[in-house]
């Protein structure tokens, strides 16, 4: 589908989010009649935006429609980057990511949108997402979203790297050392996106209206081992590529997800981290990842941007 001319202004959940900051870092709302960031606190905006009168913060949450249904209408692009991540209930996943999308659609469909920019996630497709809260929450989601009446695409991005991103942390903190321990296999298959490129990409379907109708994956330019990739991770933080040791931990996926469950202590890995070292997270080809392909930055540039040598 080719670019819509109807965008006139944004509304954009979860600003204030990894995805989100590195969104608004790359925004010029002189470009729009307005943009509106519903936002559950007040964010801390870079001053460029903050004195621009075109941008406005609305105090709410996605179940509270009767706050925020007026920024919405038939000029207006929405990007859904809201979503709860980490560690979490089921039903608090299912309340954030399910329920908040399904008010958040509602209100689409009664004030109308220019089109609807969904951000899922990659792994949606992972063999036991299903059992994945986080995952299945998303899932359910896009499930929601196939039925929207408006134009719309849902962006599934693979593994995201940013200097404050968790899986970049994990990564530091695994390679950190002569011994980097890797749970799981280590050819595993990733296709890492910098979350500058992933920003950028975001705002431009929003921006000019590229709105697929079809969920469609995007990730860097490279895929690679995920040994291969913490070999890199290695050489660029100690200067050597030391000694790494993989441990296979498939049968313990059911014991943490357990143990989640119950306990509040913090664990090594997430369920979700774990997920990310067990299952390739890699793109199937579409139109939007061929569509974008020369912004989107491969692992060594990825790896300079966040760990540059020297």
């Amino acid at each position: 589908m080719g670019p819509l001319t109807g965008v006139r202004s944004l509304f954009i959940t979860g600003a204030g989010g990894l995805v989100g900051r590195a969104l608004l870092d790359r925004l010029d709302p002189d470009r729009f009649n307005r943009v509106s960031l519903l936002t559950r606190s007040t964010l801390r905006l870079p001053k460029r935006i903050a004195e621009n009168g075109r941008v406005h913060q609305i105090r709410g949450s996605l179940d509270r429609p009767e706050r925020y249904a007026a920024a919405l209408g038939s000029t207006t692009a929405v990007l859904h980057l809201a979503a709860r991540t980490g560690r979490a209930s089921p039903a608090e996943y299912t309340r954030d990511n399910v329920e908040g999308t399904r008010a958040l659609l509602e209100a689409i469909e009664s004030e109308g949108t220019a089109g609807f920019v969904n951000v899922s996630s990659i792994a949606v497709k992972f063999p036991e997402a299903a059992y994945y809260p986080y995952a299945d929450s998303k899932r359910v989601a896009e499930g929601l979203v196939n039925a929207l009446g408006r134009p719309w695409v849902t962006v599934r991005p693979t593994m995201v790297l940013g200097q404050e991103s968790p899986i970049w942390k994990k990564f530091r903190q695994i390679a950190g050392g002569v011994v980097a321990v890797l749970p799981g296999s280590p050819e595993t298959r990733i296709q890492p996106v910098h979350v500058d490129d992933l920003a950028e990409v975001l705002l431009d379907i929003a921006s000019n209206g590229v709105f697929e109708r079809r969920a469609c994956d995007l990730g860097g330019a490279d895929v690679i081992t995920i040994g291969a990739f913490l070999c890199r991770v290695q050489r660029r933080l100690t200067g050597r590529g030391g000694i790494r040791i993989p441990v296979p931990v498939g049968f313990g996926l059911p014991l943490l997800r357990a143990f989640e469950r119950v306990s509040s202590l913090p664990l090594p890995l997430t369920e979700g981290q774990l997920s990310t070292f067990l299952y390739d997270g890699v793109v199937d080809p579409n139109p939007l990842q061929e569509r974008y392909a020369d912004r989107l930055r491969g692992v060594e540039a990825i790896l300079e941007a966040l760990a540059p040598r020297g």
